[in-house]
């Protein structure tokens, strides 16, 4: 028995993890029967549980045992073989998703508590106002907008076609999960939702990005948060950042340029066109780094 073990804290990092694990899987060729999965916590369990195949059984606490390595990274990712996670056939979901569906996840700082989050790399963070503007838009349409995030994110306006999945009773993450593997788009920030698009084969945005590289991009369309020239008013390139600070992400020198530079998120009018090119199958990859 082949024993593996998924251990990060964050939900878009176990995720990353949980799809090198399946890739190493497959490109080795293991029998999905003869392994076991140990998690350090309920993030890691409920990721865990999407690795097609598997059952509840080979998901287990991590013990005293000597774990196989496989290797797991943000771009190991997005190479061959192409694999994608599954919500198990045996979880029953707290609601259903229609073919018109849209999953939007703003990392907003309210969302994320402790002091940790609320201080640390706070230029990741985006105004809401565009995503609850767009919420209401598509929900007008008759799409069903399901918003994620923790219970201390701001409610998105009320509608009838507007999920707030923080409010769902019981909710597990395998009901997130399994809102982005049924909805037409997921409309991410830097957070876990877009690593889940990416995850579960969901055409996805990640919007506002702090990364100028590809490295980190998590979706069919990637836009990155504008950085612009107090002085000349110009907007800096990706390749231009990159020269000037290298591949590190915006929020890394952020706090040291911010009286030469303004950073501005994506606008509602880049993430509705954004949005329409998916929902029209347009899938369109940026491939500017």
């Amino acid at each position: 028995m082949k024993k593996f073990k998924l251990d990060h804290f964050a939900i878009g990092n176990t995720l990353s993890q949980t799809l090198c694990l399946y890739k190493h899987i497959v490109s080795n060729n293991i029998n999905i029967s003869e392994i076991e999965v140990h998690y350090k916590n309920d993030i890691n369990k409920n990721c865990a549980y999407c690795i097609p195949g598997i059952t509840q059984k080979q998901v287990k606490p991590i013990d005293g045992s000597s774990y196989e390595k496989f290797s797991s990274s943000w771009t190991k990712m997005k190479e061959i073989p192409y694999v994608y996670l599954e919500v198990p056939k045996w979880f029953t979901p707290k609601f259903k998703v229609n073919k018109k569906s849209i999953v939007m996840q703003p990392r907003e700082k309210s969302g994320f508590g402790g002091n940790h989050y609320n201080n640390h790399q706070v230029e990741r963070f985006v105004d809401v106002f565009p995503f609850h503007k767009l919420a209401t838009k598509y929900a007008e349409l008759g799409y069903q907008i399901f918003h994620c995030g923790d219970s201390n994110t701001k409610l998105f306006p009320k509608h009838k076609n507007v999920i707030e999945l923080p409010l769902i009773k019981n909710k597990t993450l395998l009901d997130d999960f399994y809102a982005v593997e049924h909805s037409a788009v997921v409309l991410g920030t830097e957070s876990a939702m877009n690593v889940a698009g990416l995850c579960f084969n969901t055409q996805t945005i990640h919007s506002n990005s702090c990364h100028p590289h590809s490295d980190w991009w998590m979706g069919d369309i990637n836009l990155t948060k504008k950085l612009i020239d107090k002085k000349t008013k110009e907007q800096l390139s990706n390749d231009k950042i990159i020269n000037k600070w290298g591949k590190q992400g915006i929020h890394h020198f952020f706090h040291k340029i911010k009286n030469d530079y303004e950073l501005l998120d994506n606008s509602y009018e880049e993430l509705d066109e954004s949005i329409q090119k998916l929902l029209n199958n347009d899938k369109e990859i940026n491939t500017q780094f």
